[in-house]
């Protein structure tokens, strides 16, 4: 007995470090504001592996702190760069803090997946699978879950379902379009626009060196403006029977909002500055349109928690950590993709504290051999998750699209503080100015 204690001693004494979890380090942090902190670690996740994280650790608890969903160029079908996103919120009001990528999106369409709502506006309506989003309550108060939204028009005593927003798949059916929607309905993409003219400018090219030629260079806006009537004028959209109506109380999910109609058209139409616009399908008897300053009521609903207002929230998948316990649900989602679930990728994620007085945002690095660290699967992101302190934890778009920006710098290429791929929807952190 005594030998076997002795050899036991002696093996952790030689390789006890090894044998013992290693400890976090703290790379850098920063105080952001008041509440609001930036951390660097490298922590562990299964064993001794290790990860370079970054987070944003948030208190509710300060009044001007508060969580910001942020959309390229403000439109529900357009891609932008998470510093080009950000610079366009910062104003007068407040500012972003630090931001990450949120939504996964459609390939081509660039349509954010799952329930997305902006401040009370709904970019998107129907969950993904069984994929689970976070939703903010008016005090930034979140919840994750499976949720689902609903919406319908309430006109008299009569209600009418809402089949879509901010796009529309056929000549069927009813669908509103908010500011995220385009400038005006149909909305033609500004890549669809810049594509076509680039193309435009190389079929038109002449000989300079011809002195008597009347060609002329291209004018950009002529050539937007005429592709865009043309454009317009062959979609679906164009020949629906729209009303544009004016909010007259603050847009919110689970709450009516009341409206009244200052428009009857077809064809294209202006967004209005305080307002949306509705389109009714062919599938629509005309009696059952609303006119000219009739009332209506527009109510966007979800599937459960229907008595809370909501007025943000973004979608991902998997949920992480549930009630404390780190197990991501991948599969119980739909997600079966080895390398999505077992492969050590950057990744970004969001959760919450027991009592949600904090909210923690976070991405992990890509492997690097420097300071041999690693990306992270579901399980070690989880694990990641619940040692920061979350309760509640779910994962965001990650792989190529995870960025992390500190004060507009992506702190996860230091090399590179500028670099950032083109994104559908951030989330961040955002302060009110005094």
């Amino acid at each position: 007995m005594k030998i076997k204690y002795i050899i036991l001693l002696f093996l952790f004494t030689v390789i006890g470090s090894d044998l013992l979890p290693a400890k976090d380090i703290i790379v850098k942090d920063s105080i952001l504001g008041l509440g609001a902190i930036y951390t660097n670690k490298i922590m562990t996740s299964t064993g001794s592996r290790k990860h370079s994280v970054h987070i944003i650790e948030v208190s509710r608890m300060i009044p001007q702190n508060f969580i910001k969903v942020l959309k390229a160029k403000n439109n529900n079908s357009e891609l932008e760069k998470l510093h080009d996103i950000v610079s366009s919120y910062d104003n007068d009001n407040y500012e972003i803090l630090g931001a990450v990528n949120a939504n996964f999106w459609r390939a081509y369409s660039n349509f954010p997946i799952g329930p997305t709502v902006i401040d009370g506006e709904v970019l998107q309506m129907h969950r993904h699978k069984q994929w689970s989003s976070i939703f903010f309550d008016k005090l930034n108060s979140p919840v994750i879950d499976t949720f689902d939204i609903s919406g319908k028009i309430i006109y008299g005593k009569d209600s009418m379902q809402i089949d879509f927003t901010n796009r529309r798949k056929d000549s069927t059916g009813i669908v509103v379009y908010n500011k995220y929607g385009g400038e005006t309905i149909p909305y033609i993409k500004s890549s669809v626009i810049s594509d076509a003219f680039e193309q435009a400018v190389k079929e038109n090219e002449f000989d300079e060196s011809i002195a008597d030629s009347t060609e002329e260079g291209l004018d950009y806006d002529e050539f937007r403006d005429n592709l865009i009537s043309e454009k317009q004028a062959s979609m679906t959209e164009f020949a629906m029977k729209k009303i544009v109506v004016e909010y007259l109380e603050k847009p919110t999910v689970n709450s009516p909002v009341k409206c009244v109609v200052r428009q009857e058209t077809e064809g294209t139409v202006n967004m209005p500055e305080n307002g949306c616009i509705i389109s009714f399908g062919a599938d629509i008897p005309a009696y059952k349109i609303p006119i000219l300053n009739d009332t209506i009521q527009i109510l966007y609903q979800t599937n459960i928690m229907k008595k809370t207002v909501f007025f943000n929230s973004v979608s991902g998948t998997p949920r992480l950590v549930r009630k404390g316990k780190d197990r991501h649900e991948a599969i119980a989602e739909g997600s079966k993709g080895r390398r999505f679930i077992r492969h050590r990728l950057p990744r970004t994620a969001i959760g919450f504290s027991k009592d949600k007085s904090k909210v923690f945002i976070v991405t992990v690095e890509q492997g690097n051999r420097k300071n041999k660290t690693n990306g992270a699967n579901l399980t070690e992101l989880a694990r990641i998750m619940k040692k920061l302190g979350c309760y509640e934890a779910m994962n965001l778009d990650g792989g190529g699209s995870s960025i992390m920006l500190i004060n507009n710098c992506n702190v996860m290429k230091s090399e590179r503080p500028d670099y950032s791929r083109k994104l559908s929807v951030g989330i961040g952190v955002a302060r009110k100015k005094e």
